[in-house]
């Protein structure tokens, strides 16, 4: 959490739900991404298969 920056690439359609738990759920220690929703400058990629549930 001390970065300036974080940049997070997904790839494939068995990262959909953990991309979506992680961002879009809550922030809890059984998701550790979770805490990424915090960051003040974070940026995800990811290709359709793994963005389809967001």
């Amino acid at each position: 959490m001390q970065t300036k920056k974080v940049l997070m690439v997904v790839s494939g359609a068995e990262k959909a739900e953990i991309v979506r738990e992680a961002f879009f759920g809550a922030v809890t220690p059984q998701v550790p991404a979770s805490i990424l929703q915090m960051h003040p400058d974070f940026t995800l990629v990811g290709d359709q298969e793994a963005l389809r549930l967001i």
